[in-house]
C-alpha cells in the first residue's frame, strides 16, 4: 500500500479497487457510518476533500457527494422538526409515535 495523503484518498482508492457490484454497499456503509459521527463543519470539509477527486473518479465521487448532501439535508429537516415539534411531518402510511 502506497502512502496516502488523507483518509479520503485511502477510502476512495479502496472503493475503486473492489468489484463494482460491491462498491455501492461499501461506500454507503463507510461514508454513512462516518457522517453520523461528524459535526456539520467536518462534513463540509469531507465533502470538499471528496470533490478534489471528481476528475479522477467522477462517478464514485458524484455518488459520495450526493450521499453527503443528502445527509446534511436530512439533518436540517430533522433539526427543524425537533425545534418545532408541532410541525407535522407527512409520513406515508403512518404517523410517528413521538
Amino acid at each position: 500500500m502506497g502512502p496516502y495523503q488523507t483518509i479520503v484518498e485511502f477510502l476512495l482508492t479502496g472503493a475503486f479497487r473492489i468489484h463494482p457490484s460491491e462498491r455501492v454497499d461499501m461506500v454507503c456503509s463507510v461514508f454513512a457510518g462516518m457522517l453520523v459521527e461528524m459535526v456539520p463543519d467536518e462534513i463540509v470539509e469531507l465533502r470538499r476533500q471528496v470533490e478534489e477527486y471528481r476528475e479522477i473518479l467522477p462517478e464514485l465521487t458524484a455518488g459520495i457527494v450526493d450521499l453527503i448532501d443528502g445527509h446534511l439535508a436530512l439533518r436540517e429537516i430533522l433539526s427543524d422538526a425537533v425545534e418545532e415539534p408541532s410541525k407535522s411531518i407527512d409520513w406515508p402510511g403512518r404517523q410517528p409515535e413521538w
